[in-house]
């Protein structure tokens, strides 16, 4: 290490810090005889001037050291991140303050901590510095000590450094360069989400490519830490996560709502086991309409698969038993938003209008609290109902009980295998212990006592009504054998659908089409409605089977013949009023030729001609 003595000042050098121009310096050089020497290869035409320190006055020392020393200062604090800066003068304002409080006369007879002492409580009333108090904050006795004893250290060594917090020194500074920064960013924030390790070892890997030093795993794992959580979710998770994980809820009251006001439903896979009519195990769904109101259960229903017909049919049941309601939200699932539901392509209306609901609301996609008052519903059904079958399988693979396929197996051997209607019955009872016995924590009731304690009027829907939007609903046209459906003809026992529907059309003509009614429960029968905007029931159309060949079937056919007389036999019945006779057409002549003298020219004819009567 070179030492102060032995150091070797250039000409520019010591005429900066000593405020003085190159030319000014050289000729007080001169004049005071100062020793100096030639360097070779730096300055103009090769050389220059210096000094060695040692060899110059004192005072020219002096000042050059201290000079040196006060911008080595400026250079450490200028280096410092701004919080550390700050920490770092306000420090040596407050000890340059307690300095002089050493140095009043009314304070030699006190002890130095005694005057630290008083200097702590003035400082805390801020009469020495409010700014510094209010960015810092109080301070104890022991670190003011400690301060003064840096303050010590400062002053003999001229280092800056040893006034700085010794906390946080690098806070706010980072080994990574900011390349490598974004190779952490966008490596770490994408929809593979790959893991830290895999990050930094090809960080590493480019690291020797390009021959440099990597910083230790420690460092890269911290930066990745200090990313933002919602920027994480959003480039790892994707955009429907970070919509229902970062962004705010929406909160809804209930408070102002009356009952029947607003219902919703969603549908659930039961976390349990049933077993059907074949032998196979299945986890059934059920669909709930619930009133947001009250909270009350007003139909639900189960099915292997969430489909149309389960949602309309529970719909179909609440309205039965709890009236129609003026709004429902419902999910944005097929199940509740198809053609049957709405007008289709066909402009056959669909079933919330015919319930009279105009206008239904769907949640948003993929955002569960959005039907909130419903979705908590399904841990109750879990917890106590779901829990209490043999069968529960858990609501994902860490509750799965671990001997499930054993206890199946075990079920399904001993015929106690839980099936559908199993279900209905227990979960008849759970309703019933949910609407009318179980508190609501949020309305400090029963639902039925809350249903009960609202006093606006019901509004029911007739029987026809609630067939018909419960039905599947398609266009027919009438034939002459009845309507085709499923390779199978329908017709009505009085066939008034023939009677009044069927008809042979030209080609360009529009034929007559009706609203056929199917129940995908029951095939045996349709239900004919009209096609315009009272949708009238016309008739109930039966399946008709196909006739056999087999001769052990003649019995069968015989019947089927003598009903199929019988029908024809009630059509003509039907339709006899509109028949006509030959006994007509003699009045039809004397209309057509309009005189009583064509009928004896007629007959004049007939006479001479002696031809059969009726021929002309």
């Amino acid at each position: 290490m070179e030492t102060t003595s032995s150091r070797i000042v250039l000409t520019k050098d010591l005429a900066s810090s000593l405020g003085m121009t190159p030319e000014g310096l050289t000729k007080k050089a001169r004049r005071e005889g100062w020793k100096y020497s030639i360097q070779n290869g730096i300055g103009r035409a090769g050389k220059t001037v210096s000094y060695k320190l040692d060899d110059l006055p004192e005072e020219i020392q002096k000042n050059f050291l201290f000079v040196e020393k006060q911008r080595a200062k400026d250079i450490n604090l200028n280096q410092m991140p701004e919080w550390q800066r700050r920490k770092v003068i306000d420090k040596m304002y407050l000890l340059d303050c307690l300095e002089k409080e050493f140095e009043k006369l009314e304070n030699r007879r006190l002890s130095k901590e005694k005057i630290m002492k008083l200097f702590i409580e003035s400082f805390k009333k801020g009469k020495i510095s409010e700014e510094i108090l209010s960015r810092n904050g109080t301070f104890a006795l022991r670190t003011l000590q400690e301060w003064l004893r840096q303050y010590k250290e400062y002053k003999k060594t001229n280092d800056i450094d040893v006034l700085a917090p010794s906390y946080g020194k690098k806070k706010g500074i980072i080994k990574l360069t900011s390349s490598d920064q974004d190779f952490f960013i966008k490596n770490y924030n994408n929809p593979n989400r790959l893991p830290i390790t895999t990050v930094w070892t090809a960080y590493k890997n480019k690291c020797d490519q390009e021959k440099r030093e990597p910083v230790c795993y420690s460092t890269a794992t911290n930066f990745i830490r200090r990313i933002p959580y919602i920027a994480k979710v959003l480039y790892r998770e994707g955009e429907e996560t970070f919509k229902k994980e970062c962004l705010p809820h929406i909160h809804r009251r209930t408070d102002d709502l009356v009952r029947n006001e607003w219902i919703t439903s969603d549908g659930h896979d039961l976390n349990l086991y049933v077993i059907d009519s074949k032998g196979r195990e299945y986890r059934p769904v059920i669909a709930v309409w619930k009133d947001i109101a009250s909270r009350i259960i007003l139909g639900y229903n189960f099915n292997k698969t969430e489909n149309t017909e389960l949602i309309i049919e529970t719909l179909a049941d609440s309205i039965k038993n709890y009236g129609k309601p003026q709004n429902i939200k419902i999910d944005n699932g097929k199940a509740y938003k198809n053609k049957q539901t709405h007008i289709n392509n066909e402009k056959i209306i669909g079933t919330y209008k015919i319930f009279g609901i105009e206008a239904p609301s769907f949640s948003i996609p993929y955002n569960p609290e959005g039907k909130a008052n419903v979705e908590s519903f399904w841990n109750v059904v879990d917890n106590y109902f779901s829990k209490i079958f043999p069968t529960y399988c858990g609501k994902n693979k860490d509750e799965r009980p671990k001997h499930l396929k054993e206890t199946i197996e075990k079920l399904k051997k001993e015929g106690k295998m839980p099936t559908i209607q199993d279900l209905y019955i227990e979960f008849e009872k759970f309703v019933k212990w949910y609407n009318e016995t179980r508190v609501h924590s949020a309305i400090a009731m029963t639902p039925k006592q809350k249903w009960d304690s609202y006093t606006n009027e019901i509004e029911k829907i007739s029987e026809d009504k609630l067939i018909f939007g419960t039905v599947h609903r398609r266009h027919a046209t009438v034939q002459r054998d009845g309507i085709l459906f499923n390779g199978h003809w329908y017709r009505d026992a009085e066939g008034k659908l023939t009677r009044e529907y069927f008809k042979k059309t030209r080609r360009n003509e529009k034929k007559k089409k009706v609203v056929v009614g199917i129940d995908m429960h029951d095939f045996s029968k349709l239900f004919i409605y009209t096609d315009d905007d009272k949708n009238e029931l016309i008739c109930v159309a039966e399946k008709r089977n196909l006739s056999s060949w087999k001769k052990t079937n003649e019995a069968n056919n015989l019947n089927e013949l003598k009903a199929i007389k019988k029908e024809i036999k009630t059509q003509k019945e039907a339709i006899k009023t509109f028949a006509g006779s030959k006994e007509n057409l003699k009045d039809l002549k004397n209309f057509l030729y309009n005189t009583k003298e064509d009928t004896n020219i007629q007959n004049k004819i007939e006479k001479e001609v002696k031809l059969p009567k009726g021929v002309l």
